[in-house]
């Protein structure tokens, strides 16, 4: 393995970083896979905890900026720039005015990575780990409109251009991550201006395949139970929850009781129907073949 020549000269020693790269999105879409992958890099700091989601829980960032920083184990020596991966900042309109936020904290040196995914299977997997979180219902009891927000790729990223210019923004989808995961790590390393001869371990192992989902009825009704999880997120962090519920999993994984998540042929082209103008914009103004990957019919007019 060749062996990474970090540069420790840097335009000024701190303490802190002034330096970011935010992975805003989509939910569902493969961030996760891609921040555990890039924090092995030397260059980055990543964020102690993936999803700190400041901008969505703050008015005023200048006024919590010191605490936004704690965030990060930083070494000035090695370190070239600090990463979080926070989905909620592309959740617009529910969650609204986060690239203004952005825009106006303390530090101006931000890039951004957005990653898409096929729209039907995203939004499939964001029922799927609703119903298992117990915030969601199933697709039996209700279609809720922030499944078509959230997959509105190019809303989502309009709201960034307004502010922010496009050179700062890496679009990358999760299935040619998924296809050539040394290929986009490359190209994320290259956006960042950073070694990209660095080699990641495990960039080809699979992540997220949902194993944990099928669970037993009894601890489903356990997990949607609004005091149970009120408890469990006080008592128990974010990454050792996920932990415990893919062991509990191992129990009863033929028994998925957790109810309809998968999308039928008249809700498939519902929701095509609904992304239509939006995965047009996708590709004509952001350059995403949004049929390389994606189960788009060839009839849908883009």
């Amino acid at each position: 393995m060749p062996k990474l020549q970090i540069d420790t000269v840097h335009k000024e020693a701190s303490d802190s970083p002034d330096s970011f790269v935010l992975i805003i999105g989509a939910m569902k879409s493969g961030t996760t896979s891609l921040f555990d992958l890039l924090k092995q890099h030397p260059e980055i700091s990543a964020c102690n905890r993936k999803e700190p989601d400041f901008y969505t829980t703050v008015d005023n960032p200048a006024t919590k900026w010191d605490k936004y920083l704690d965030l990060w184990n930083w070494d000035p020596v090695r370190h070239k720039i600090a990463m979080e991966a926070s989905t909620s900042y592309t959740k617009a309109p529910l969650i609204e005015g986060i690239p203004k936020k952005i825009a106006l904290s303390p530090a101006n040196n931000f890039k951004f990575i957005y990653m898409m995914r096929d729209p039907l299977k995203r939004i499939s997997s964001q029922i799927r780990h609703a119903i298992y979180e117990g915030w969601g219902k199933s697709l039996d009891e209700e279609f809720s409109d922030d499944l078509i927000y959230f997959t509105q790729y190019a809303m989502q990223l309009d709201k960034y251009h307004e502010l922010f210019p496009k050179e700062k923004f890496l679009l990358l989808t999760l299935e040619e991550f998924k296809s050539d995961p040394e290929l986009v790590l490359n190209q994320v390393c290259d956006f960042l201006e950073i070694s990209n001869d660095f080699i990641f371990r495990g960039s080809d192992e699979p992540r997220n395949t949902g194993d944990f989902y099928n669970i037993h009825s009894f601890l489903a009704l356990l997990l949607k139970n609004s005091a149970f999880r009120y408890i469990s997120d006080i008592l128990i962090r974010g990454e050792t929850r996920t932990l415990l519920r893919r062991w509990l999993s191992k129990f009863n994984r033929n028994n998925n009781s957790m109810g309809r998540w998968k999308l039928n042929d008249k809700e498939i082209e519902n929701v095509l129907n609904l992304l239509r103008s939006d995965l047009k914009k996708l590709s004509q103004e952001y350059g995403i073949d949004v049929r390389k990957y994606w189960e788009i019919p060839e009839d849908l007019d883009l």
